[in-house]
């Protein structure tokens, strides 16, 4: 398909990585000073937070911090999308301007519904029928230029998987959407060198019913999200290996 600009950051600007202090602060320098910025993704992203690596941040309201970490530079001059909050907003977006095929015809009624112990992104209604949905951040890049997920063990992403399986199974709409925010990956696969076991639930999740599901954004230097795969496929050496 082709490229499409689905919304624009405003505010951006921007400045080169000094270090990761922890799971939500990253060090910057702007080229007036040094300071810490929020970021908002708790994975581990070393593919990505490297020392003089050039970022774009944006001001926010914050008590302590001043702005947030939205984008990494990456190929081609374009930028991976690490900002949970950029990614959503564009994936909710994407919903309501019908361009993610599978969700043609849905809309959000309710964020962050909680089924039994476990919440969940949204509670979709699509047509007739409803649909729970888990979104899942897939920044990183595999040596054949796949999208993949996680990128450390995940026990959170294991149980929300665990729980899709058991409501497919009961007969209910089940989606768990990879947003591969890197430019422009061939297709996504689980990572399973990072996770064994959740890469074994994603399997069962296939064969329950579970609607697997990925799609591709990036940045570009002027702060656009482009969507460059609503679709993006399940990597197809994954899938063979699936039995």
């Amino acid at each position: 398909m082709l490229s499409k600009t689905v919304l624009c950051v405003e505010g951006l600007s921007k400045a080169i990585l000094v270090k990761r202090v922890n799971r939500f602060t990253v060090m910057v320098d702007d080229g007036i000073s040094v300071f810490p910025v929020h970021n908002t993704n708790t994975g581990r992203l070393e593919e990505f937070l490297v020392t003089g690596r050039e970022v774009l941040i944006k001001p926010i309201k914050g008590v302590k911090l001043t702005h947030r970490l939205v984008s990494v530079k990456d190929v081609e001059g374009l930028y991976a999308i690490v900002d949970t909050i950029t990614q959503n907003e564009a994936f909710i977006k994407l919903v309501d301007e019908g361009l993610i095929p599978y969700f043609k015809d849905c809309f959000v009624l309710k964020r962050n519904p909680k089924i039994d112990d476990v919440v969940f992104d949204y509670l979709f209604k699509c047509g007739k029928d409803e649909a729970v949905i888990e979104t899942k951040s897939a920044v990183l890049r595999g040596f054949n230029n796949e999208a993949m997920y996680p990128d450390c063990s995940t026990a959170r992403g294991r149980k929300h998987v665990s729980k899709l399986i058991e409501l497919s199974d009961k007969g209910c709409k089940a989606y768990v959407v990879f947003i591969a925010a890197l430019p422009k990956p061939k297709c996504f696969k689980p990572y399973r060198e990072a996770d064994p076991q959740l890469e074994k639930l994603l399997k069962v999740a296939l064969d329950s019913g579970v609607n697997v599901k990925a799609l591709s954004i990036y940045m570009d230097p002027q702060g656009w999200v482009i969507l460059d795969d609503a679709d993006l496929p399940l990597c197809s050496e994954w899938l063979s290996s699936k039995s």
